[in-house]
C-alpha cells in the first residue's frame, strides 16, 4: 500500500489513467479459483475462472471450502494438522495486479509445501483502488450510504472537490506544524533511545523482538539533507497531501466493512421483505447476525470441524482480520499476524485481547477435559498466537515518496499524522513502534505471553536483482512486508 499512490489520485481526480488495470495479465493457474476470493467495492463476489452456474457464489465458495476438505482428508492421512491461512493485503491495490501477486505467491507456497508442512492459502482480494475510492468519495457515497439521488450526487460532485481543494489551503498552516514538528522529531531522535525502549519492554518481559543488530543506527546524513532541501517543495505539496486523500482514506474503511455487510444489507431491503419473509435469528452469541458480504458468506462456510487458520494481514488487511475476529470468534484461529497494522491501538486492545483471553479459558477448558479421558494423551494444545511485524522506526519515520517532494514518512505516519484526528495514543496505529512501546504496558497480563512484536533492522540484509517479485527478509518500505514470506512462521517469529 503506497501513500503516494493515494496523493496522485486525489489530486488526479479528473484524469482517467489513475489505477488502469493490466491487461496483459498471464494465464492463471487451473485450481487458483480455489484459493482466491476476489471481492468488489460492495462486498460482492467477482468470481475467477469459472462459468455458468460455477460462477454463482454459493457453487463458487461451496467449491474452496471442497478443495480445504480435500487437503484436510490428505493431511490426515499424514498424521498432519490441515492449516488454512488466510491473507488480505492493505489499501491502494488494483485487483488485476493483486490477483497477479496471488498468482505468484501462490506458486512460491505450492514449493514450500513439497518442502515443510503444508498449508492451504486463502486470498482475499478487494478492490482498494486509491481513484476508485476517491471517486466513491465525489460520485456515489453520501454520509456513508449510497445516494438514492444519482442527479443531485453528480451535482454536488464539483462542489466536494472543490471543498477538498478548499479545505486544503485552509488547513495549511496546519499541516506544516504538524508534518514540521514530525521532521524534527525524526531527525532529532538519538541513536541510543530505540535500544532503550527494546531493553525496557525485554525486561519488563514483553514479547518484543528486534530483528536487526544493535549497532545499525548510524544517522542517515543524505536522507536527513535531502527531507530539508525539499523543504520549500514540501510546503506546496504538503496542505494537499494532508487533507485531500483523506477522502480516499474513509472510503478504503467503509469496503473493509462491505466485504462483510453490503449496502442491501443496510438499506431498505429489510423492510421490503417484511410482510413476505420471516428473519430466522440464530443464539450464537456474542456473534453478531450474518451479512451476506463475500468473506462474511465464506466465513460462515469455513466453520468446519479438523483445521486451524492462521490470519494474516497487511496494513488495512489488519483492520479486515480484526473485523474476521470480532463477527467469527467460533473460528478455530491458530495465529493472528499483523504486518504494519493500520487498525488503531484501541481496536487491537479491544477485539484481538479479549479474544486470546477468551481462548485461553476456551482451551484450557478443552485440555482438562481431554485429560479427564485421556490422561496418557497429548492435551496441551495452545491458545492463538498473535504476532505484530513493524518497520524500524527510523525507516517508518523516514520513507519517502516522489523523490522527498511529499511530505515523509510511511503511510501509517500520514495516517496518523494527516487522515486521522487521534484522541489519545491509543486511537493512533498499532502497527507502529513509537505508538505501540507507549501502550503495551497495559496488555492484559494473562495475554501478554501471547502476544508478540518484532521490529525489522534499519538496514536491507540482502540486494534483489528482481525488485517486483524479490521475497525479502527485512523490509525497509511499508510496501515491502507483501513481498515477505508471511506464510512462513520463521517470518514472523
Amino acid at each position: 500500500m503506497k501513500k503516494h499512490t493515494l496523493l496522485s489520485c486525489a489530486l488526479a481526480v479528473l484524469l482517467s489513467g489513475c489505477g488502469a488495470l493490466h491487461k496483459n495479465a498471464p494465464p492463471l493457474s487451473p485450481d487458483l479459483a480455489k484459493h482466491v476470493i476476489s471481492i468488489d467495492r460492495d462486498g460482492e463476489l467477482k468470481p475467477i475462472g469459472c462459468d455458468g452456474d460455477a460462477c454463482i457464489q454459493e457453487t463458487y465458495l461451496n467449491n474452496i471450502i471442497t478443495g480445504i476438505k480435500e487437503f484436510q482428508q490428505k493431511q490426515q492421512q499424514a498424521g498432519k494438522e490441515a492449516e488454512v491461512l488466510l491473507f488480505v493485503h492493505g489499501g491502494l491495490n488494483n485487483p488485476e495486479e493483486s490477483l497477479e501477486r496471488a498468482e505468484r505467491i501462490y506458486k512460491d507456497i505450492q514449493e514450500d509445501n513439497q518442502k515443510q508442512n503444508p498449508i492451504y492459502p486463502i486470498f482475499v482480494n478487494w478492490d482498494s483502488r486509491g481513484w476508485s475510492t476517491y471517486q466513491d468519495h465525489l460520485l456515489r457515497i453520501r454520509q456513508g450510504e449510497e445516494s438514492q439521488n444519482k442527479a443531485f450526487t453528480w451535482f454536488s460532485s464539483p462542489f466536494y472537490l472543490l471543498t477538498d481543494i478548499g479545505n486544503s489551503i485552509v488547513n495549511a498552516p496546519k499541516s506544516w506544524f504538524v508534518t514540521g514538528e514530525h521532521m524534527v522529531d525524526a531527525i532529532t531522535r538519538k541513536e541510543n533511545e530505540f535500544n532503550q525502549e527494546i531493553c525496557y519492554a525485554t525486561n519488563e518481559s514483553f514479547n518484543v523482538s528486534y530483528a536487526g543488530k544493535s549497532d545499525d543506527l548510524p544517522r542517515n546524513l543524505g536522507r536527513n539533507a535531502r527531507w530539508i532541501l525539499s523543504s520549500p517543495i514540501k510546503a506546496i505539496t504538503t496542505p494537499f497531501a494532508y487533507t485531500m486523500p483523506k477522502s480516499a482514506w474513509d472510503i478504503m474503511l467503509r469496503r473493509t466493512n462491505t466485504l462483510f455487510y453490503t449496502p442491501s444489507d443496510l438499506g431498505l431491503k429489510q423492510l421490503e421483505e417484511a410482510c413476505t419473509k420471516t428473519t430466522e435469528y440464530t443464539s450464537a452469541l456474542p456473534k453478531r447476525q450474518p451479512g451476506s458480504g463475500a468473506l462474511y458468506s465464506f466465513l460462515e462456510k469455513l466453520n468446519m470441524p479438523g483445521i486451524k487458520i492462521t490470519l494474516v494481514g497487511h496494513s488495512m488487511g489488519a483492520i479486515v482480520v480484526n473485523k474476521i475476529v470480532l463477527l467469527e470468534p467460533k473460528l478455530p484461529y491458530k495465529n493472528i499476524v499483523h504486518m504494519a497494522s493500520a487498525d488503531s491501538i484501541n481496536n487491537l486492545f479491544n477485539i484481538v485481547a479479549p479474544y486470546i483471553s477468551y481462548d485461553i479459558e476456551n482451551k484450557n477448558e478443552e485440555n482438562a477435559k481431554c485429560k479427564e479421558s485421556n490422561p496418557d494423551g497429548d492435551c496441551n494444545e495452545e491458545a492463538v498466537q498473535f504476532y505484530s511485524l513493524m518497520l524500524h522506526p527510523d525507516n517508518e519515520n523516514r520513507e519517502e515518496a516522489w523523490g522527498g517532494l511529499v511530505p515523509s514518512g510511511s503511510l501509517l505516519t500520514w495516517i496518523d499524522e494527516q487522515y486521522t484526528t487521534p484522541e489519545t495514543v491509543f486511537d493512533r496505529r498499532s502497527g507502529r513502534w513509537d505508538n505501540i512501546k507507549k501502550t503495551i504496558p497495559y496488555l492484559p497480563k494473562e495475554v501478554k505471553r501471547y502476544m508478540h512484536f518484532k521490529i525489522f533492522g534499519i538496514n536491507k540484509s540482502e540486494e534483489c536483482k528482481d525488485e517486483e517479485n524479490c521475497l525479502i527478509t527485512e523490509p525497509q518500505e511499508h510496501g515491502d512486508f507483501s513481498k515477505m514470506r508471511f506464510w512462513d512462521p520463521a517470518t514472523w517469529k
